[in-house]
């Protein structure tokens, strides 16, 4: 699954750490087990804007 280094890179230099980063990631796999496709990945995109 890609992670997208240059995104996981930058969060966990950001003062949320690592907890936030654990989020993102089960977001993500959340998102892509509801949908197998590129949707899941959009829905994880618009969770990170909103509080980004």
């Amino acid at each position: 699954m890609y992670t997208g280094p240059d995104v996981g890179v930058t969060l966990k230099d950001t003062m949320y750490g690592h907890e936030l980063w654990a989020w993102v990631m089960g977001a993500m796999s959340i998102a892509a087990t509801i949908s197998k496709r590129i949707d899941g990945y959009i829905i994880l995109f618009v969770i990170l804007f909103e509080y980004f």
